[in-house]
This record gives C-alpha cells, structure tokens and sequence, in this order.
C-alpha cells in the first residue's frame, strides 16, 4: 500500500535533554524478528479505512486490541450486550442463530420449548463481524460467533473506544457501516430462510 510506504516529514521538539535511536521498520525486524505489532496491524487496516491518512491510521492502529480464540470458543453470545466489532486476521467464524421451534410451529406449539442454532454465516479471513449491532446501537447481539477454525486471530474495537472518537475518526468508518448495513439484510434474510 503506497500509503504505508510514504516518507512523512515531522518535527519534535524535547521538552529535556533526550537520547534516541531511530531505525526503519525492515531494521526493527532484523533486530527483534518480528514486526512491530501496530506495523502488522496497518497493513491489516489499511484497506478498511481507503481514505485515512496515515497519521490517522497509525493511530487507528492503536485502538484495536488483537485476541486469541481456538476452537469451539465462543466469541459472543446471541444476545449478549453488544461491546465490540471483530475483524478476522487469521481463522474463520460461524454466526449462528437460535430459533424457537414453538414460533414457527404449525397449530400447536412444541412441549416444552425447542430452540435450535442454524448457521446463518460462514466468515473467514479479512472479513468482519458484529458490527451490524455495533453501527446501529442494537443493545444485544443477534446472533452467537463460534470459532470453526483449530484457531482465530481477531482485531477488536471496543464500542467505548469507538463513542469517544471524535467525528474526524468516526467519518472513516463508513465503509464499514455501508457494508454493515448490507450485511445487516443479507443475515435477516438468511434467519427467515431457515424455515422457507
């Protein structure tokens, strides 16, 4: 990503007398043999925010907490309170639902009361998640994220981190919101269709 590759030009002044050593990331690299985490996480990013600079995108970078999940875990429940967005970096999830068989019963309901999970989605790497509850202030989550994967990386951005951005920040979600909204009807649909 050109961005990423710019040479910014800035100035600090000490405010006391300092010592400090500068190097570039490939060095950073060479010395400890990793990357730094915020460089792995921009060149994550970078396509979910097109129009942020890259001072505003390092400091995005920032914001997302990485976590660890492996199989079978639980990332959250359906309707549990709604207190982050996810982002697949590694793995794959799966949405699912829980359906009351006594709502969608014939002439009499079911003793005692079903409930069912259906698959809604399937999600893998680079795609995101619960921001459809997050975007819109649902108060509880709609479906439950299951880990399907022996493992899966996640970036996530917690809702209160997200409320006290200012508008500037807030502004370069909206690729995220556009496709959440879309994602939002498509996942509806998806609930409606088990039954159709």
């Amino acid at each position: 990503n050109s961005k990423l590759n710019k040479f910014k030009e800035v100035t600090a002044i000490a405010a006391e007398d300092l010592r400090l050593i500068s190097f570039r990331v490939g060095d950073y690299t060479k010395f400890f043999n990793h990357l730094p985490n915020n460089a792995n996480h921009l060149r994550f990013l970078a396509p979910y925010f097109p129009d942020a600079s890259y001072p505003k995108l390092l400091k995005l970078t920032d914001l997302f907490e990485e976590c660890t999940f492996k199989q079978k875990n639980i990332v959250y429940e359906e309707d549990a309170e709604v207190d982050c967005l996810y982002l697949i970096k590694e793995g794959e999830i799966q949405l699912m639902k829980r359906i009351d068989l006594n709502k969608i019963a014939t002439k009499e309901p079911l003793s005692p009361s079903v409930k069912k999970k259906y698959n809604i989605a399937s999600l893998g790497a680079g795609e995101v998640f619960g921001e459809d509850e997050f975007f819109f202030d649902e108060e509880s989550r709609q479906y439950s994220a299951v880990v399907t994967s022996a493992e899966a990386v996640l970036l996530k951005l917690d809702v209160e981190v997200y409320k006290r951005m200012n508008e500037t920040y807030k502004e370069l979600f909206h690729h995220m919101k556009k496709g959440a909204k879309a994602r939002k009807s498509f996942h509806r649909e998806q609930s409606e269709n088990v039954f159709n």
